[in-house]
Protein backbone atom coordinates (compact mmCIF):
# COMPACT_ATOMS: atom_id res chain seq x y z
CA UNK A 1 0.00 0.00 0.00
CA UNK A 2 1.37 3.30 -0.91
CA UNK A 3 1.96 5.99 1.81
CA UNK A 4 1.56 9.76 2.01
CA UNK A 5 2.70 11.98 4.39
CA UNK A 6 -0.07 12.82 6.85
CA UNK A 7 0.30 16.92 6.92
CA UNK A 8 -0.62 17.31 11.01
CA UNK A 9 2.09 14.98 11.55
CA UNK A 10 4.45 14.66 8.97
CA UNK A 11 6.96 11.91 10.53
CA UNK A 12 3.44 9.43 10.99
CA UNK A 13 2.91 7.71 7.56
CA UNK A 14 -0.81 6.68 6.33
CA UNK A 15 -2.68 4.35 4.07
CA UNK A 16 -3.28 6.66 0.50
CA UNK A 17 -6.42 5.69 -0.86
CA UNK A 18 -6.25 3.42 -3.78
CA UNK A 19 -7.09 6.15 -6.66
CA UNK A 20 -4.30 8.41 -5.52
CA UNK A 21 -1.93 5.85 -6.89
CA UNK A 22 -1.28 7.30 -10.30
CA UNK A 23 -1.41 10.77 -9.29
CA UNK A 24 1.62 10.24 -6.79
CA UNK A 25 3.55 7.96 -9.42
CA UNK A 26 3.24 11.25 -11.57
CA UNK A 27 4.63 13.37 -8.12
CA UNK A 28 7.65 11.48 -7.76
CA UNK A 29 9.96 13.12 -10.40
CA UNK A 30 9.22 16.25 -8.34
CA UNK A 31 9.16 14.55 -4.93
CA UNK A 32 12.95 12.87 -5.64
CA UNK A 33 14.06 16.34 -7.03
CA UNK A 34 12.81 18.70 -3.95
CA UNK A 35 14.92 19.21 -0.77
CA UNK A 36 13.11 16.91 2.37
CA UNK A 37 11.18 19.91 3.51
CA UNK A 38 9.34 20.63 0.31
CA UNK A 39 8.50 16.84 -0.10
CA UNK A 40 5.70 17.15 2.55
CA UNK A 41 4.32 20.11 0.76
CA UNK A 42 4.75 18.24 -2.89
CA UNK A 43 2.90 15.16 -1.38
CA UNK A 44 0.35 17.42 0.11
CA UNK A 45 -0.82 18.76 -2.88
CA UNK A 46 -1.05 15.47 -4.76
CA UNK A 47 -4.90 15.71 -5.97
CA UNK A 48 -7.25 12.31 -5.32
CA UNK A 49 -9.19 11.28 -8.17
CA UNK A 50 -12.66 12.22 -7.78
CA UNK A 51 -11.80 15.15 -5.04
CA UNK A 52 -10.90 19.16 -5.79
CA UNK A 53 -7.28 19.91 -5.47
CA UNK A 54 -6.22 21.05 -1.95
CA UNK A 55 -5.73 24.94 -1.30
CA UNK A 56 -1.80 24.82 -0.57
CA UNK A 57 -1.47 24.85 3.45
CA UNK A 58 -1.55 27.67 5.63
CA UNK A 59 1.16 29.34 7.50
CA UNK A 60 1.50 28.16 10.70
CA UNK A 61 0.23 30.20 13.70
CA UNK A 62 3.46 31.60 15.57
CA UNK A 63 4.21 29.24 18.73
CA UNK A 64 2.90 30.43 22.50
CA UNK A 65 5.26 31.77 24.49
CA UNK A 66 6.88 29.21 27.28
CA UNK A 67 6.99 29.95 31.10
CA UNK A 68 10.81 29.00 31.45
CA UNK A 69 11.77 32.61 32.37
CA UNK A 70 10.79 31.93 35.24
CA UNK A 71 11.63 28.85 35.64
CA UNK A 72 14.99 29.71 35.10
CA UNK A 73 14.94 32.24 38.10
CA UNK A 74 13.90 29.97 40.41
CA UNK A 75 16.23 27.63 39.43
CA UNK A 76 19.08 30.00 40.31
CA UNK A 77 18.19 30.73 43.80
CA UNK A 78 16.73 34.06 43.27
CA UNK A 79 13.07 35.34 44.58
CA UNK A 80 10.34 35.19 42.44
CA UNK A 81 6.81 36.30 42.71
CA UNK A 82 4.22 34.59 41.50
CA UNK A 83 0.32 35.77 40.91
CA UNK A 84 -3.11 34.53 41.03
CA UNK A 85 -5.67 37.25 39.01
CA UNK A 86 -9.03 35.37 39.04
CA UNK A 87 -12.38 35.08 40.49
CA UNK A 88 -13.73 32.72 42.27
CA UNK A 89 -11.79 29.48 41.75
CA UNK A 90 -8.37 31.50 41.97
CA UNK A 91 -10.04 32.65 45.50
CA UNK A 92 -10.12 28.89 46.78
CA UNK A 93 -14.68 29.13 47.69
CA UNK A 94 -15.68 25.82 48.37
CA UNK A 95 -12.00 24.48 49.52
CA UNK A 96 -12.05 22.88 53.20
CA UNK A 97 -8.99 25.40 53.97
CA UNK A 98 -8.54 27.53 50.67
CA UNK A 99 -5.00 28.51 52.29
CA UNK A 100 -3.96 24.49 51.90
CA UNK A 101 -6.56 22.90 49.38
CA UNK A 102 -7.40 25.06 47.09
CA UNK A 103 -5.69 25.14 43.42
CA UNK A 104 -3.99 27.90 44.32
CA UNK A 105 -2.43 26.54 47.45
CA UNK A 106 -1.56 23.36 46.11
CA UNK A 107 0.11 24.98 42.93
CA UNK A 108 2.22 26.81 45.32
CA UNK A 109 3.60 24.36 47.34
CA UNK A 110 4.13 22.07 44.36
CA UNK A 111 6.47 25.15 43.45
CA UNK A 112 8.50 25.41 46.98
CA UNK A 113 8.67 22.12 47.24
CA UNK A 114 10.39 21.34 43.92
CA UNK A 115 12.83 24.46 44.04
CA UNK A 116 13.46 24.79 47.56
CA UNK A 117 16.45 26.82 46.87
CA UNK A 118 14.34 30.25 45.58
CA UNK A 119 12.27 32.34 47.91
CA UNK A 120 8.81 32.45 46.19
CA UNK A 121 6.45 35.27 47.07
CA UNK A 122 2.85 34.17 46.26
CA UNK A 123 0.19 36.84 45.72
CA UNK A 124 -3.27 36.25 45.79
CA UNK A 125 -5.26 38.81 43.49
CA UNK A 126 -8.16 36.90 43.73
CA UNK A 127 -11.48 38.84 44.40
CA UNK A 128 -14.78 36.65 43.87
CA UNK A 129 -17.61 36.89 41.82
CA UNK A 130 -15.94 39.00 39.72
CA UNK A 131 -14.88 39.25 35.79
CA UNK A 132 -12.18 40.16 34.06
CA UNK A 133 -13.42 43.70 33.61
CA UNK A 134 -12.66 44.28 37.54
CA UNK A 135 -9.64 42.40 37.14
CA UNK A 136 -8.24 44.80 34.63
CA UNK A 137 -9.45 47.68 36.27
CA UNK A 138 -7.78 46.91 39.38
CA UNK A 139 -4.53 44.98 38.07
CA UNK A 140 -1.99 47.87 38.45
CA UNK A 141 -2.95 48.36 42.85
CA UNK A 142 -3.58 44.26 43.34
CA UNK A 143 -0.69 42.57 41.58
CA UNK A 144 1.58 45.23 39.43
CA UNK A 145 3.08 46.94 42.36
CA UNK A 146 4.45 43.29 43.26
CA UNK A 147 6.84 43.29 40.23
CA UNK A 148 4.98 39.51 39.28
CA UNK A 149 7.44 37.13 37.33
CA UNK A 150 4.60 34.67 36.88
CA UNK A 151 1.07 35.57 36.70
CA UNK A 152 -1.82 32.62 36.54
CA UNK A 153 -4.91 34.17 35.23
CA UNK A 154 -8.46 32.69 35.80
CA UNK A 155 -11.87 34.91 34.81
CA UNK A 156 -13.49 32.91 32.29
CA UNK A 157 -16.49 31.31 34.64
CA UNK A 158 -17.47 35.04 35.34
CA UNK A 159 -17.16 36.54 32.21
CA UNK A 160 -19.25 33.55 30.32
CA UNK A 161 -21.71 35.81 31.66
CA UNK A 162 -21.32 39.21 29.84
CA UNK A 163 -20.95 40.18 25.99
CA UNK A 164 -18.35 38.90 24.12
CA UNK A 165 -16.25 41.92 23.18
CA UNK A 166 -16.36 43.58 26.37
CA UNK A 167 -14.60 40.30 27.74
CA UNK A 168 -12.07 40.63 25.25
CA UNK A 169 -11.57 44.32 25.99
CA UNK A 170 -11.13 43.14 29.59
CA UNK A 171 -8.36 39.93 28.51
CA UNK A 172 -6.51 42.40 26.24
CA UNK A 173 -6.24 45.26 28.81
CA UNK A 174 -4.72 42.57 31.36
CA UNK A 175 -2.34 41.05 28.88
CA UNK A 176 -1.26 44.40 27.43
CA UNK A 177 -0.81 45.86 31.26
CA UNK A 178 1.54 42.97 31.94
CA UNK A 179 3.31 42.19 28.86
CA UNK A 180 4.07 46.17 28.45
CA UNK A 181 6.38 46.39 31.80
CA UNK A 182 10.16 46.79 31.66
CA UNK A 183 10.65 43.00 32.84
CA UNK A 184 6.90 41.98 31.64
CA UNK A 185 5.92 38.23 33.73
CA UNK A 186 5.36 35.22 32.20
CA UNK A 187 1.49 34.69 31.52
CA UNK A 188 -0.86 31.33 31.51
CA UNK A 189 -4.71 31.86 31.37
CA UNK A 190 -6.62 28.64 33.07
CA UNK A 191 -9.78 27.87 31.25
CA UNK A 192 -11.66 26.39 34.30
CA UNK A 193 -14.21 23.08 33.54
CA UNK A 194 -17.87 24.33 33.33
CA UNK A 195 -20.08 23.81 35.20
CA UNK A 196 -22.56 20.83 35.41
CA UNK A 197 -23.76 19.87 32.06
CA UNK A 198 -22.60 23.72 31.05
CA UNK A 199 -20.05 24.80 28.74
CA UNK A 200 -17.87 27.72 28.46
CA UNK A 201 -17.09 30.18 25.73
CA UNK A 202 -13.65 29.33 25.63
CA UNK A 203 -12.96 31.12 22.42
CA UNK A 204 -13.35 34.54 23.77
CA UNK A 205 -10.37 34.39 25.75
CA UNK A 206 -8.51 32.25 22.87
CA UNK A 207 -8.65 34.59 20.57
CA UNK A 208 -6.82 37.56 22.70
CA UNK A 209 -4.29 34.50 24.07
CA UNK A 210 -3.49 33.60 20.66
CA UNK A 211 -2.78 37.10 19.25
CA UNK A 212 -0.29 38.06 21.96
CA UNK A 213 1.49 34.14 21.98
CA UNK A 214 0.20 33.90 25.68
CA UNK A 215 -0.24 29.83 26.71
CA UNK A 216 -3.41 28.74 27.82
CA UNK A 217 -4.70 25.61 29.51
CA UNK A 218 -7.96 24.21 29.12
CA UNK A 219 -9.47 22.27 32.25
CA UNK A 220 -12.79 21.20 31.09
CA UNK A 221 -12.06 18.31 28.28
CA UNK A 222 -10.00 16.41 30.57
CA UNK A 223 -12.59 17.25 33.44
CA UNK A 224 -15.17 16.19 31.07
CA UNK A 225 -13.67 13.08 30.71
CA UNK A 226 -12.94 12.03 34.14
CA UNK A 227 -16.70 12.40 35.17
CA UNK A 228 -17.80 10.45 32.27
CA UNK A 229 -15.27 7.51 32.70
CA UNK A 230 -16.71 7.59 36.15
CA UNK A 231 -13.49 8.26 38.04
CA UNK A 232 -15.51 10.74 40.18
CA UNK A 233 -19.14 12.71 39.80
CA UNK A 234 -19.74 15.85 38.79
CA UNK A 235 -21.11 16.54 42.46
CA UNK A 236 -17.46 15.30 43.92
CA UNK A 237 -16.46 18.23 41.89
CA UNK A 238 -18.16 20.96 42.41
CA UNK A 239 -19.06 22.88 45.45
CA UNK A 240 -23.03 22.92 46.92
CA UNK A 241 -23.48 25.93 45.39
CA UNK A 242 -22.42 24.66 41.78
CA UNK A 243 -21.64 27.56 39.17
CA UNK A 244 -22.29 29.85 41.25
CA UNK A 245 -19.39 28.81 44.11
CA UNK A 246 -16.01 27.04 43.89
CA UNK A 247 -15.10 23.18 44.11
CA UNK A 248 -14.19 20.76 46.27
CA UNK A 249 -11.00 19.91 47.51
CA UNK A 250 -11.24 17.03 45.40
CA UNK A 251 -12.01 19.41 42.08
CA UNK A 252 -9.57 21.57 43.39
CA UNK A 253 -6.88 18.86 43.48
CA UNK A 254 -8.02 17.65 40.19
CA UNK A 255 -7.33 21.19 38.32
CA UNK A 256 -3.72 21.72 40.38
CA UNK A 257 -2.67 18.31 39.16
CA UNK A 258 -3.02 19.72 35.43
CA UNK A 259 -1.87 23.14 36.30
CA UNK A 260 0.95 21.18 37.59
CA UNK A 261 1.82 18.76 34.96
CA UNK A 262 2.03 21.89 32.94
CA UNK A 263 4.63 23.60 34.83
CA UNK A 264 6.50 20.54 34.35
CA UNK A 265 6.32 20.34 30.87
CA UNK A 266 7.21 24.24 30.69
CA UNK A 267 10.39 23.63 32.77
CA UNK A 268 11.40 22.05 29.44
CA UNK A 269 10.87 24.37 26.95
CA UNK A 270 12.79 26.91 25.65
CA UNK A 271 12.93 30.04 27.17
CA UNK A 272 11.25 32.76 25.02
CA UNK A 273 13.03 36.11 23.99
CA UNK A 274 11.08 39.14 25.87
CA UNK A 275 8.94 41.01 23.26
CA UNK A 276 10.27 45.07 23.85
CA UNK A 277 7.19 46.28 21.30
CA UNK A 278 3.69 45.56 21.68
CA UNK A 279 1.45 44.97 18.49
CA UNK A 280 -1.01 46.90 18.02
CA UNK A 281 -4.54 46.49 19.77
CA UNK A 282 -6.70 43.38 18.36
CA UNK A 283 -10.06 45.00 19.71
CA UNK A 284 -8.98 47.92 22.03
CA UNK A 285 -6.66 49.33 24.03
CA UNK A 286 -9.43 50.90 26.21
CA UNK A 287 -9.17 49.43 29.59
CA UNK A 288 -5.35 48.71 29.92
CA UNK A 289 -5.47 51.26 32.97
CA UNK A 290 -7.50 51.45 36.67
CA UNK A 291 -7.11 54.44 39.61
CA UNK A 292 -9.04 53.63 42.63
CA UNK A 293 -9.62 56.59 44.90
CA UNK A 294 -11.69 56.47 47.78
CA UNK A 295 -15.15 58.16 47.82
CA UNK A 296 -14.58 58.84 51.77
CA UNK A 297 -11.31 61.19 50.61
CA UNK A 298 -13.08 63.34 48.54
CA UNK A 299 -14.55 66.50 48.66
CA UNK A 300 -17.31 67.82 46.80
CA UNK A 301 -16.26 70.81 45.16
CA UNK A 302 -19.66 70.70 43.45
CA UNK A 303 -21.92 71.05 46.57
CA UNK A 304 -20.90 69.94 50.02
CA UNK A 305 -23.46 68.13 51.74
CA UNK A 306 -24.22 67.49 55.80
CA UNK A 307 -25.80 64.09 55.58
CA UNK A 308 -22.68 62.05 54.71
CA UNK A 309 -20.97 60.71 57.59
CA UNK A 310 -17.74 57.83 57.40
CA UNK A 311 -18.08 54.04 58.67
CA UNK A 312 -14.80 51.70 58.67
CA UNK A 313 -14.70 48.42 57.26
CA UNK A 314 -11.97 45.76 57.73
CA UNK A 315 -12.85 44.14 53.82
CA UNK A 316 -9.74 44.02 52.07
CA UNK A 317 -11.30 44.49 48.89
CA UNK A 318 -13.15 48.20 50.26
CA UNK A 319 -11.39 51.08 51.39
CA UNK A 320 -10.83 51.57 55.38
CA UNK A 321 -13.60 53.70 55.51
CA UNK A 322 -16.59 53.90 53.41
CA UNK A 323 -18.66 57.09 52.70
CA UNK A 324 -22.21 55.96 54.58
CA UNK A 325 -25.38 58.24 53.97
CA UNK A 326 -29.36 56.62 54.62
CA UNK A 327 -31.46 59.73 54.05
CA UNK A 328 -33.29 60.41 50.66
CA UNK A 329 -32.15 63.52 48.10
CA UNK A 330 -28.45 63.52 50.02
CA UNK A 331 -25.75 63.91 47.28
CA UNK A 332 -21.84 64.21 46.48
CA UNK A 333 -20.39 65.46 43.84
CA UNK A 334 -16.98 65.36 42.01
CA UNK A 335 -14.51 65.57 38.78
CA UNK A 336 -13.29 62.98 37.06
CA UNK A 337 -11.14 62.16 33.75
CA UNK A 338 -11.23 58.71 32.14
CA UNK A 339 -13.78 57.08 29.76
CA UNK A 340 -14.50 54.24 32.25
CA UNK A 341 -16.15 54.44 35.09
CA UNK A 342 -17.29 52.29 37.80
CA UNK A 343 -18.59 51.98 41.68
CA UNK A 344 -17.40 49.52 44.49
CA UNK A 345 -19.56 49.43 47.38
CA UNK A 346 -21.00 47.47 50.41
CA UNK A 347 -24.16 45.71 49.77
CA UNK A 348 -26.33 44.29 53.15
CA UNK A 349 -29.78 43.66 54.69
CA UNK A 350 -30.40 47.21 54.72
CA UNK A 351 -29.35 48.54 51.46
CA UNK A 352 -30.74 51.66 49.91
CA UNK A 353 -30.93 52.55 46.35
CA UNK A 354 -28.66 55.40 44.62
CA UNK A 355 -28.83 57.03 40.98
CA UNK A 356 -25.51 58.12 39.03
CA UNK A 357 -25.58 61.40 37.20
CA UNK A 358 -22.46 62.24 34.44
CA UNK A 359 -22.47 65.49 33.07
CA UNK A 360 -25.68 65.96 35.00
CA UNK A 361 -27.30 63.98 33.04
CA UNK A 362 -28.38 59.82 33.81
CA UNK A 363 -25.03 57.34 33.59
CA UNK A 364 -25.58 54.54 30.71
CA UNK A 365 -26.18 50.96 32.79
CA UNK A 366 -25.49 49.50 34.43
CA UNK A 367 -24.15 53.10 36.82
CA UNK A 368 -28.26 54.69 36.19
CA UNK A 369 -29.91 53.32 39.51
CA UNK A 370 -27.87 51.41 41.46
CA UNK A 371 -29.46 49.13 44.20
CA UNK A 372 -27.08 48.20 47.15
CA UNK A 373 -29.73 45.56 48.88
CA UNK A 374 -28.67 41.83 49.59
CA UNK A 375 -29.55 39.33 52.24
CA UNK A 376 -25.49 39.18 53.53
CA UNK A 377 -23.04 41.76 53.50
CA UNK A 378 -20.65 41.93 50.42
CA UNK A 379 -18.83 43.17 47.99
CA UNK A 380 -21.08 45.42 45.30
CA UNK A 381 -20.11 47.22 41.98
CA UNK A 382 -21.12 48.61 38.88
CA UNK A 383 -18.85 49.28 36.38
CA UNK A 384 -19.35 51.34 32.79
CA UNK A 385 -16.82 49.11 30.52
CA UNK A 386 -15.77 52.73 28.48
CA UNK A 387 -17.64 55.21 26.20
CA UNK A 388 -17.36 58.32 27.26
CA UNK A 389 -15.71 60.93 26.24
CA UNK A 390 -11.96 62.42 26.56
CA UNK A 391 -11.56 65.04 29.06
CA UNK A 392 -12.64 66.47 32.44
CA UNK A 393 -16.65 64.81 33.29
CA UNK A 394 -18.37 65.69 36.73
CA UNK A 395 -20.03 63.01 38.82
CA UNK A 396 -23.04 63.32 40.96
CA UNK A 397 -23.85 60.42 43.32
CA UNK A 398 -27.90 61.00 44.91
CA UNK A 399 -29.63 58.76 46.75
CA UNK A 400 -33.23 57.44 46.40
CA UNK A 401 -36.11 57.47 48.47
CA UNK A 402 -37.64 54.05 46.79
CA UNK A 403 -35.83 50.75 48.07
CA UNK A 404 -35.82 47.07 48.06
CA UNK A 405 -39.06 45.54 49.69
CA UNK A 406 -36.51 43.19 51.97
CA UNK A 407 -34.47 45.90 52.45
CA UNK A 408 -34.70 46.83 56.32
CA UNK A 409 -33.08 50.27 55.64
CA UNK A 410 -32.14 52.79 52.98
CA UNK A 411 -28.36 52.99 53.68
CA UNK A 412 -25.48 53.24 51.16
CA UNK A 413 -22.50 52.78 51.81
CA UNK A 414 -19.68 53.83 48.80
CA UNK A 415 -16.37 52.08 48.84
CA UNK A 416 -14.23 53.20 45.83
CA UNK A 417 -14.35 55.49 43.05
CA UNK A 418 -12.52 53.63 39.45
CA UNK A 419 -11.63 55.52 37.16
CA UNK A 420 -10.36 53.98 33.82
CA UNK A 421 -9.39 54.37 30.24
CA UNK A 422 -5.61 54.93 28.70
CA UNK A 423 -2.72 54.70 30.52
CA UNK A 424 -2.43 58.50 31.90
CA UNK A 425 1.03 60.47 30.53
CA UNK A 426 1.57 61.37 34.37
CA UNK A 427 2.08 57.76 34.95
Amino acid sequence: MPRKIDRDNPDRPCSLPSPGRRELVKALPLLLLAEPTQRIVLASLAPVQGQAPSAPPTSPAPPRRSLRRAFDKLRSGRTVTLGFLGESLSAGDGASQPERTSMRALVTQWIRKTFPQARLEAINAAVSGTDSLYGTLRLRRDLLAHKPDLVIVEFLRQDARREEKAVQKSIEGILRQLLILPQPPEVLLVYPAPPPLGSLPVEWHERIASYYHIPSLDLGPEATRAIRAGEFQAGQFWGPLGEDGGLTDLGYRFCAERIIDRLKAETQLPPTPLTRTLPLPLVSDELNYGEFRPLAELRSPLRPEPYWRLEATSDRQLPTHLLVADRPGAEIGTYFEGTVLGLTFLQGPDGGTFEVLIDGKPALAPLTRIETYHPVRRLGMALLPGGLSLGEHTLTLRLLPDRHPRSTGQKVRLGYLIVGGQRPERL
